[in-house]
């Protein structure tokens, strides 16, 4: 049987210093061990998750909705007693000054919409902001994709004026993304979406058909769908709510996938096990 290698390698100046400080997650999907056989679904899988990363997000329609961001400061500023930016706190991961923000993106108006702070960091948040003090009023910035980069402009309240940006938006997954912004850095995860892939799928044949079991993600699924291949194609076998399940008419030679589905949609499928 022929060996298979394959060498993955993302590295920037951006990338490195984003990941550093957000401890951003993998862009890979999945994990593979020394001498597993993997599956050519898995692999077109894989392929096709690296080409979603690399070309990023394509229109603002993709970023449409609520996220939760987190704004890293790195700029080494302390906060300014009676300043916006003493809502910034120091972070314990990363030992960084941060702020939580609700981002909003709206495709129909092409804005964005932020809380608490404005874009940029501590020395934009250096200021009496709109009126004093350290309350700023949601900020509006008017927004445009153009191609892996994201055009703000601000348009209300009057300080952010002229405050505009143009984010390098790196795609993470579907639902995460990080941006640099000046000497800050944002990390952001969309507040709804459908849960990660399942991981360490396993399949082994016994006397009463073809034990599945794998890992339960962090992100509260409703449940999961099994698919199994017998030839062709991978069909919907069951949905279930644990993380197992016996299917009683599976034998040597069938292959299973497993994806986790909520409110928000379904993940994409799990690496494919093939019984022995």
């Amino acid at each position: 049987m022929s060996e298979l290698k394959i060498y993955l390698s993302a590295l920037s100046s951006v990338t490195l210093m984003t990941c550093t400080a957000v401890n951003a997650q993998s862009l890979i999907p999945y994990t593979f061990k020394d001498g597993e056989v993997i599956s050519a679904d898995t692999l077109n899988d894989l392929f096709d998750s690296i080409r979603r990363v690399s070309e990023g997000f394509s229109s603002i329609s993709q970023l449409e909705g609520t996220w939760n961001c987190t704004t890293y400061d790195l700029s080494g500023q302390a906060p300014t007693n009676g300043m916006p930016n003493t809502q910034y706190a120091v972070d314990n991961a990363t030992g960084l000054y941060a702020v939580d923000q609700e981002w909003v993106f709206s495709e129909g108006g092409k804005k964005l919409t932020v809380d608490k702070v404005i874009l940029g960091g501590m020395a934009e948040n250096n200021t009496g902001g709109c009126g004093g003090g350290t309350s700023v009023p949601s900020s509006v910035y008017s927004a445009a994709m153009f191609g892996p980069f994201v055009g703000l402009a601000g348009v209300s309240p009057g300080c952010v004026n002229s405050n505009s940006f143009v984010l390098d938006v790196r795609r993470l997954t579907p639902y995460k993304f990080v941006a640099p912004t000046k000497m800050a850095v944002v990390s952001c995860e969309m507040a709804a979406h459908a849960p990660e892939a399942p991981t360490g799928l396993t399949a082994a044949a016994a006397s009463g058909g073809v034990a599945l079991n794998w890992t339960a993600n962090t992100d509260l699924p409703t449940g999961y769908k099994v698919y199994k291949k017998t030839n062709g194609t991978y069909q919907e076998l069951t949905t279930v709510t644990g993380i197992s399940y016996v299917d009683t008419s599976g034998v040597a030679g069938d292959m299973y996938r497993v994806s986790a589905y909520n409110a928000n949609g379904t993940s994409i499928l799990s690496a494919a096990v093939l019984v022995k």
